[in-house]
């Protein structure tokens, strides 16, 4: 992953959708997430703008789990103007969470994965199977590889355009780790080129 990158004022020009993707991203969201039980929704890599994705029926229930202080801090100071509710946030590793064993109703990675060597993507959705409930979903979306993400000319990024998010690998490896319903879609979100995995546990 990219943890010094992430703690610059410079991420903050790329991790931000604007309006028209956030709208996507809340109907989306909306849908995939529309059957889950009550309880927390971890929203992984969350960033400076995770919490924003979701509609305003989910938003109250998400934990923003991130392992950048900035970014986080960068998202709190934005929600405490503009939100009712206290933000929820957390820094952490993707594959270290700090919540109790099935103890989470949904694990969210949204434009997350594609950073993350394999070894890390096995260790991430190892905890997200451990801290959900029985059927609790795993929902990622993603692109296929970091160069999609225009404007993204830092020089240790561009070393990352080795890793690629291919949905049906990425389902064989949760379906290996004990998740059942696994989909892969490609292009899910066609306007946003992303492409998605979702199982239960």
């Amino acid at each position: 992953m990219l943890p010094d990158f992430f703690q610059t004022r410079e991420s903050l020009t790329i991790t931000k959708p604007n309006q028209r993707e956030m709208s996507i991203f809340w109907t989306a969201l909306g849908d995939l997430l529309r059957e889950i039980p009550q309880g927390q929704i971890v929203d992984c890599f969350t960033g400076a703008s995770g919490l924003y994705l979701y509609p305003d029926d989910l938003r109250s229930r998400v934990v923003g789990v991130d392992r950048s202080v900035f970014q986080l801090r960068n998202l709190q100071s934005q929600l405490l103007v503009s939100e009712t509710y206290p933000p929820k946030t957390i820094e952490a590793l993707p594959g270290n969470f700090p919540f109790p064993d099935s103890s989470v109703a949904a694990v969210v990675a949204v434009r997350g994965v594609r950073y993350l060597e394999w070894d890390e993507n096995r260790s991430f959705t190892t905890e997200a199977f451990r801290i959900l409930q029985p059927g609790g979903p795993l929902i990622i979306l993603d692109y296929s590889t970091v160069d999609i993400d225009e404007g993204f000319n830092h020089s240790v990024i561009r070393k990352l355009e080795k890793l690629f998010f291919d949905p049906t690998t990425y389902g064989r490896m949760i379906e290996a780790l004990g998740f059942r319903d696994v989909k892969a879609q490609y292009n899910y979100l066609p306007e946003l080129r992303m492409h998605l995995v979702s199982a239960r546990k």
